[in-house]
């Protein structure tokens, strides 16, 4: 067939395209504005990341002017670091489980021993 639209001929359009649903994932999320990402390739292992103060709320008299609060963050550092968990599943358990069995076996048969005698 002549003139198909394939993948080849539309590759041009996969980072626009992959760009545009990241883009609606962001602003549709509900999540998104919640959450602050923090993006430390390059940087070593360490971040500065900014913790604002708690903001508090008082009543005001009617008439009376807000006054300006001063606002003075600090600052914690965040250490990247690698976490993992080797699990490993060997024939040791098995060969465990087969002599607890032969052991359960062998005590069994060496109880009945005993009681006879």
């Amino acid at each position: 067939m002549a003139n198909e639209t394939t993948s080849s001929t539309l590759s041009e359009l996969y980072t626009e395209i992959i760009q545009e649903a990241i883009f609606t994932f962001q602003e549709t999320s509900v999540m998104r504005p919640l959450v602050t990402t923090y993006n430390i390739s390059g940087q070593g292992k360490q971040i500065a990341v900014p913790v604002y103060p708690a903001i508090s709320a008082a009543a005001v008299a009617e008439g009376t002017d807000l006054s300006n609060t001063a606002v003075n963050p600090t600052e914690a550092l965040i250490s990247a670091s690698e976490v993992g968990v080797n699990e490993k599943s060997s024939v040791n358990y098995k060969k465990f489980g087969e002599f607890l069995g032969t052991l359960f076996k062998t005590i069994r048969s060496q109880a009945l021993n005993v009681v006879a005698v």
